[in-house]
C-alpha cells in the first residue's frame, strides 16, 4: 500500500504563500497594521493616535496663523506709537508761549492729520479680512443700546433685583463672587438674557440686539409689550443668585431630575409673568380663558410634576410659574423663604428637598404626591380653578398687577410692567449690588477670538484684540490751540495705553511660540509611539521573508520528490509482476471454471486500477462504502465551507475597506473642526470648511450606501421594524421588529396611546379576550400571550435603548423558552458619572405575579416568588442568580414614577425570592400585582412608608415602541457556515455607519462653538468606526481560524476516506499481474487440452 502526504504538503505550501504574501505586504507598505485583522486592538489605538496628530498638525499650523495675525497687529500698534509720539511732540512745542495762534493752528492741522491716520490704520490693519485694531466701522461698545444697558444695570435693573429676591426668597449671594457682564451680538428678540459661568464667578450675557430701543428707567419696549429690560434681568439675576446661594451642584441635581420648572418659576414669579400667562392659556381674541387650554397646561405642569423633560417654550415656562404661584398660595405653616432655606442647607438631593419642604410647610399635602394629585384635580384643591378663580388676568388691556409675588395677588399693592422693578430712587452705581462684585466689560476691547492650540475641543486660548481708534483712546478731541498741557496728559494716557497692549500681544505670542514647541515634542513623541505599534520591523520582517520563501522551495522540491518516487514504486511492482509463473494446471473443467473466476476478478482489478478505487459499489465493501460516503459529504462541505469561508473574508475586507475610507474622511474633518476653531478664521472661511465638511459627510454616506458584496449593504442596514396593531386598527402593546424580536420599553401611564415624531409608547392596552393583531396586513392570534407569527425565534434578541433623566439605558429583549413563551429584558445602564450597570427581568407571559405555582420567574425549573416584606439579609448591589454558563443576570432595577429603585432576587434552598432594596427616604417598594400577560403587560407596586404605614400604589407598564427612536443602531447579521455540518457557522453582525448613524451629520463649523462642540462629536464617531473595524478584524481573524481548521479536517478526513475507498495500487496492480499470468496460464493449458485431444483422435483413426 503506497501511502504519500502530498495534500498535507500542499496545504503547508498554501499556508506557507499566505504567510509569505503578509510579509511581502508589510515589507512594501512599511506597516504591520495594514487591516484591523493584523492587530484590531493595535489598529484602535493607532487611530486615536493619528486623529491627536493630525490635530497637532493643524493645530501647529493655527499656532502660526494666529503669530502671523499678532505680528501684523503689532506692526501696525507701532506704527500707531509713532504717531502719538509726534502729536506729543507736537503738543509740547504748542503749549510754548512763543508760538502765536497761527503756529499753533498749523500744528493742530498736523495733528488732525496724524488722528487721521491712527484712525485709517486702527481701521485697516487685517488679518484674513479680521480687523485687528477695530473689530466693526462701529464698535459693539460704540452702539447707543450699549449705554442704555449700562445706564439700566447701573441705574437699579440689577440692584432693586437683588433687593427682592432676598425679600421674597431670603437669599443672596455670598459677598465674594463675581458676576461678569457680557454683551453678546445675536439674533433679535431671540434669547435676550442667560446666565452662566462658574460658581464664584458668573456670566450675565446680555443680548445687546435684543435691548434695542429701549426707552425710560425700564426699558420698556423691549421685545414688544411687557416685555421690559428691567424684568428680564431680574428674571436672569435670579438664576445668578441661585446658582451662588443654593451652589452649582443644587441646581445641576433640579436639572438632572427634571425639576426645571421650579428653577424657572421661581425666577419668573420675582418680576411677575402675566402676560405671558394670558397668551397660554386665553383664547384667540385674548378677551378671556379657554378652558382648554388650561387643561393643556394643568396636564402639562402635572407631566413636569412627574420629572417629565423640560421643553423650554411659553407652556413649560407658564406651567413653572403657575406651580409656584400655587405652592406659594398653599403653604400654611411657613414661606418661600423657608423652603429655600431647606433646600439650601439639606445634606442630599435638592430635588428631594424640595418635594419634603412642600409638604412640610402646607398642611393641605399629606405627601409630594397627595401634592401632585391635587394639583392636577378639577375641584377647588385644583390648579384649574386656582387659574380660573385666584389668579387674577385683566383681559383686553394691559395687567395693573404682573403677578409678582410681591404684587397684589398675594397681598401686597398693585405692581404694574414699570412699577414692578421700581429704579426711580436709585442713582446711579459703578458696583450697584451688595453680596456681587460686578465686572464691566471694557470699552476699549474690539473683540477677541479663540485660538485652538491643541487636538482635542476646549484645548483654546482666548486672544483679546483692542480698539485703537482715537474715540477709544480719548484722543480724537486733543486741541494744540487752547488745551495743549491737557492733550499732552492724553496722549501720555494714549502711549501707555499702546505700549500695554503691544506687551500684552507679545506676551501672547511668546506664549504661542511655547504652546508651538509644546505641541510639536508631543506630537514627535505620539509618532514615535504610533510608528512602534504600527510600523513594521523591517529587520524581522526581511528575516521572516527571507525563512518563508526557503520554506516554499523546499515544499515545492519535497512534493516534487513524492510523485518522482510514487512512479519509481509503481514501475517495480510491475516489473515484478511479470515475473509471475503459474505452476497449476487442471483438467478442461476446473480449467474452465478457474477461467471464469480469474475473469471475473481480472474485470474487478481492472475496474479498481482504472478508477483509483478499492470499492466502486456496496458489494466491495458494505460498511466501508457507507462510512465513506458519509466522509466524502463531510469532506464535500469542508471544501465548500472553505469557499464561504473565503467569501465571508473577501466580505469583511470589502467591509473593512469602506470602513477604512470612513475613518480616513472623519479624521480629515476633525483636522477641518480643528482649523476651523482657530478665530483666526472668517466666517466666509469657516463657511468654506463648512463646505468641504458637508462634502465629505456625502461621500461617507455614498460610501455606506455603495459598500456591497454580492449586492448586500454591509454599511448601511435598513431597519425593518413592523407595526403591530388590532384588527380594529387599534394600537397594540407590542412591535415586532428583525423576524419578529420583541421590542419593549418600560413606561409609566394609563390606558391611552401617545404617538410623537420618535416613538408610540402604548400604557396598558389589551383585551383577555385574545384579539386579532394585524401585522402589516396578515393577521395573527394572541394566545396565552403568544404571538402565533412563526418568525418569533427562541434566542432572538433586540437592541434599542432611551434615556431617563440623563441616565441612559440600552436594553435588550431576548425570547426564551421553548414555546416562546418568556422574555428576557437586560439592560444596561450609564448613570451620569459614566458608571455602568447591567441588570436584568424575565417574564412569563403565561402567568402572573403570586404563589409558588404560578409565578412569572423560573430559573432552571425553581419559581420566583414575591414577598411583601423581606429580612434577615442585606440584598447585595448585584445578584447572580444563573447560570455561569447561560451568561445571564436576573439583578434588577425598576423604573417607579419616573425614579430608580432596586429590586432583588434572593434564592432559598427552595425558592427565589423577588424582594426590595430600601431606598434613602425610607419608602418600601414591593411588587404584589399580576397580569404579566396578553392583556395589561403590567406590574403593580406597593409603595409603604416605614415611617407611619401609608401606603399608595405605583402602576409600572410595559408598553410598546417604534423601533430606531434612539441613537444606538440596531445590528444586522449574516451568517457564515463554517463548517460541514448544521449549526457549524458564524454571524458577522452589520451596522449602519451613515453619518446619522454615527453622528458625524451634526458636524458644524460656522462658529468656534460649534466647531469646538463638533470634536466631540468626531470623536465618538471615529470610536464608532474604530470599533467596527476592530469587530470586523476579529472577524477576519476568526474566519482564517475556521478556515485553517477546516483545511486541516479535510485532509484529515480526505487521508482517513482514502485508506477506506482507495486502492493500494501496488496491490492492485499485483492482483492484476497475478490474474493475468493465471487466465493466460488457463489459455494455454486449454490449448494444451484441446492438442492432446487431437493426437488422441489421430492415434485411434
Amino acid at each position: 500500500m503506497i501511502i504519500n502526504n502530498i495534500n498535507s504538503q500542499y496545504g503547508l505550501i498554501k499556508k506557507n504563500e499566505l504567510d509569505k504574501k503578509k510579509s511581502m505586504e508589510k515589507l512594501i507598505t512599511g506597516t504591520k497594521v495594514n487591516r484591523a485583522a493584523d492587530d484590531a486592538a493595535g489598529l484602535s489605538i493607532s487611530e486615536k493616535m493619528r486623529a491627536l496628530i493630525r490635530g497637532l498638525d493643524q493645530a501647529g499650523r493655527n499656532i502660526q496663523d494666529t503669530m502671523s495675525l499678532l505680528q501684523v497687529a503689532d506692526g501696525g500698534l507701532n506704527e500707531i506709537h509713532s504717531l502719538l509720539q509726534r502729536s506729543r511732540e507736537l503738543m509740547v512745542q504748542a503749549n510754548n508761549d512763543t508760538l502765536q495762534t497761527e503756529d499753533r493752528t498749523s500744528i493742530q492741522d498736523e495733528v488732525d492729520q496724524i488722528n487721521k491716520e491712527i484712525d485709517n490704520i486702527a481701521n485697516s490693519t487685517r488679518f484674513n479680512d479680521i480687523s485687528l485694531l477695530n473689530s466693526s466701522g462701529v464698535s459693539s461698545m460704540d452702539k447707543p443700546q450699549v449705554n442704555n444697558i449700562f445706564n439700566g444695570l447701573k441705574n437699579g435693573w440689577l440692584e432693586e433685583a437683588e433687593k427682592k429676591i432676598y425679600s421674597a426668597y431670603g437669599l443672596h449671594a455670598s459677598g465674594s463672587s463675581n458676576l461678569n457682564i457680557v454683551l453678546d451680538e445675536g439674533a433679535p428678540y431671540g434669547e435676550l438674557a442667560h446666565v452662566g459661568g462658574a460658581s464664584g464667578n458668573l456670566e450675565l450675557h446680555i443680548d445687546i440686539e435684543d435691548f434695542n430701543p429701549a426707552d425710560g428707567d425700564s426699558g420698556n419696549t423691549v421685545a414688544g409689550p411687557g416685555f421690559y429690560a428691567d424684568r428680564v434681568i431680574a428674571h436672569e439675576f435670579t438664576h445668578a443668585v441661585m446658582d451662588d446661594a443654593l451652589g452649582v451642584n443644587k441646581m445641576n441635581d433640579f436639572h438632572y431630575n427634571n425639576a426645571v420648572w421650579f428653577v424657572e418659576g421661581t425666577a419668573e414669579f420675582i418680576p411677575g409673568a402675566d402676560e405671558r400667562l394670558k397668551q397660554v392659556v386665553g383664547n384667540s381674541m385674548q378677551t378671556g380663558i379657554d378652558d382648554g387650554k388650561v387643561s393643556n397646561l394643568v396636564d402639562r405642569a402635572v407631566e413636569l410634576l412627574n420629572g417629565a423633560e423640560w421643553h423650554g417654550d411659553d407652556v413649560d415656562y407658564s406651567a413653572g410659574y403657575i406651580i409656584v404661584k400655587y405652592i406659594n398660595s398653599n403653604l400654611t405653616t411657613g414661606t418661600f423663604k423657608d423652603i429655600m432655606n431647606v433646600i439650601m442647607n439639606y445634606s442630599g438631593s435638592a430635588t428631594d428637598a424640595l418635594k419634603n419642604s412642600i409638604v412640610t410647610y402646607s398642611s393641605r399635602f399629606t405627601s409630594y404626591a397627595d401634592f401632585v394629585n391635587k394639583f392636577g384635580s378639577v375641584g377647588a384643591d385644583g390648579a384649574r380653578y386656582f387659574i380660573n378663580n385666584k389668579e387674577v388676568l385683566n383681559w383686553g388691556t394691559q395687567e395693573t398687577d404682573t403677578g409678582s409675588i410681591e404684587g397684589s395677588d398675594f397681598g401686597g399693592i398693585s405692581l404694574n410692567a414699570e412699577d414692578v422693578i421700581d429704579e426711580s430712587a436709585d442713582s446711579v452705581k459703578d458696583q450697584p449690588l451688595q453680596f456681587f462684585n460686578v465686572v464691566w466689560p471694557d470699552k476699549t476691547e474690539s473683540g477677541n477670538f479663540m485660538v485652538q492650540i491643541g487636538a482635542n475641543a476646549q484645548e483654546s486660548m482666548e486672544i483679546k484684540l483692542v480698539n485703537v481708534t482715537t474715540s477709544s483712546l480719548g484722543i480724537d478731541s486733543i486741541n494744540a490751540i487752547s488745551e495743549a498741557s491737557a492733550s499732552i496728559q492724553k496722549l501720555d494716557d494714549a502711549i501707555k495705553f499702546v505700549s500695554n497692549k503691544r506687551a500684552r500681544l507679545g506676551a501672547i505670542s511668546n506664549g504661542l511660540e511655547f504652546f508651538s514647541n509644546v505641541d510639536s515634542d508631543i506630537r514627535e513623541n505620539m509618532q514615535s509611539a504610533e510608528s512602534k505599534i504600527r510600523d513594521t520591523d523591517m529587520a524581522s520582517q526581511m528575516t521572516m521573508y527571507s525563512k518563508q520563501n526557503i520554506l516554499s522551495q523546499i515544499s515545492n522540491s519535497l512534493v516534487k520528490s513524492v510523485i518522482n518516487n510514487s512512479q519509481n514504486d509503481v514501475d517495480m511492482l510491475l516489473n515484478k509482476s511479470k515475473e509471475y509463473v503459474s505452476e497449476n494446471n487442471r483438467n478442461d473443467k476446473h480449467i474452465l471454471n478457474e477461467e471464469k473466476k480469474n475473469g471475473s476478478e481480472l474485470s474487478k482489478n481492472i475496474e479498481k486500477l482504472s478508477s483509483g478505487l478499492r470499492i466502486n459499489r456496496a458489494a466491495d465493501d458494505a460498511a466501508g462504502s457507507s462510512i465513506s460516503e458519509k466522509m466524502k459529504a463531510q469532506i464535500r462541505g469542508l471544501s465548500q465551507a472553505q469557499n464561504n469561508i473565503e467569501d465571508g473574508i473577501s466580505l469583511v475586507k470589502t467591509a473593512e475597506g469602506g470602513l477604512n475610507e470612513i475613518q480616513s474622511i472623519l479624521q480629515r474633518e476633525r483636522e477641518l473642526c480643528v482649523y476651523a476653531a482657530n478665530d483666526v478664521q472668517s466666517f466666509g472661511d469657516r463657511k468654506s470648511i463648512q463646505d468641504e465638511i458637508d462634502q465629505l459627510n456625502a461621500e461617507i454616506d455614498r460610501i455606506a450606501n455603495s459598500t456591497k458584496f454580492n449586492d448586500l449593504n454591509l454599511l448601511n442596514v435598513d431597519d425593518d421594524g413592523k407595526e403591530v396593531t388590532y384588527s380594529d386598527g387599534t394600537p397594540l402593546s407590542l412591535i415586532v421588529a428583525h423576524d419578529g424580536q420583541f421590542g419593549l420599553q418600560t413606561v409609566q401611564g394609563y390606558s391611552n396611546a401617545v404617538e410623537d415624531d420618535n416613538q408610540i409608547l402604548i400604557y396598558g392596552h389589551g383585551s383577555t379576550s385574545r384579539p386579532i393583531v394585524v401585522i402589516d396586513g396578515k393577521q395573527y392570534s394572541l394566545r396565552d400571550g403568544n404571538l402565533t407569527s412563526p418568525t418569533i425565534q427562541n434566542g432572538d434578541t433586540y437592541e434599542t435603548g432611551y434615556t431617563v433623566q440623563g441616565i441612559q439605558i440600552k436594553q435588550s429583549v431576548t425570547i426564551v423558552g421553548t414555546d416562546k413563551n418568556m422574555f428576557e429584558i437586560r439592560y444596561d445602564i450609564v448613570n451620569n458619572s459614566g458608571a455602568n450597570k447591567k441588570v436584568g427581568f424575565l417574564f412569563n407571559l403565561d402567568t402572573m405575579l403570586g404563589s409558588d405555582d404560578y409565578a412569572p420567574y423560573r430559573i432552571d425549573g425553581k419559581p420566583v416568588v414575591t414577598e411583601r416584606a423581606y429580612t434577615g439579609q442585606e440584598l447585595p448591589n448585584e445578584f447572580d442568580v444563573y447560570n455561569h454558563t447561560t451568561n445571564r443576570y436576573l439583578e434588577s432595577k425598576a423604573i417607579i414614577n419616573g425614579q430608580f429603585d432596586g429590586i432583588g432576587i434572593i434564592e432559598t434552598p427552595d425558592k427565589l425570592v423577588l424582594a426590595n432594596y430600601p431606598t434613602v427616604d425610607d419608602w418600601n417598594f414591593t411588587p404584589t400585582g399580576r397580569n404579566i400577560g396578553d392583556s395589561d403587560y403590567s406590574i403593580w407596586w406597593n409603595e409603604k412608608d416605614i415611617a407611619n404605614g401609608a401606603q399608595r400604589s405605583v402602576n409600572t407598564f410595559y408598553g410598546l415602541k417604534k423601533p430606531n427612536f434612539f441613537s444606538a443602531v440596531p445590528y444586522d447579521g449574516i451568517k457564515i457556515q463554517t463548517g460541514a455540518n448544521a449549526g457549524q457557522s458564524m454571524t458577522i453582525n452589520r451596522r449602519r455607519v451613515n453619518t446619522d448613524a454615527i453622528g458625524s451629520q451634526d458636524v458644524c463649523v460656522t462658529s468656534r462653538t460649534s466647531a469646538n462642540y463638533s470634536l466631540d462629536v468626531l470623536d465618538k464617531a471615529i470610536g464608532i468606526i474604530s470599533h467596527e473595524r476592530s469587530r470586523y478584524g476579529a472577524y477576519e481573524n476568526t474566519l482564517d481560524k475556521a478556515y485553517s481548521l477546516a483545511q486541516n479536517q479535510e485532509l484529515n478526513l480526505t487521508e482517513a476516506q482514502s485508506r477506506i475507498a482507495d486502492l493500494d495500487m501496488a496491490k492492485g496492480i499485483m492482483e492484476f499481474a497475478k490474474n493475468n499470468i493465471l487466465s493466460r496460464s488457463i489459455e494455454a493449458l486449454i490449448a494444451q487440452s484441446n492438442t492432446s485431444k487431437e493426437q488422441a483422435n489421430l492415434l485411434i483413426v
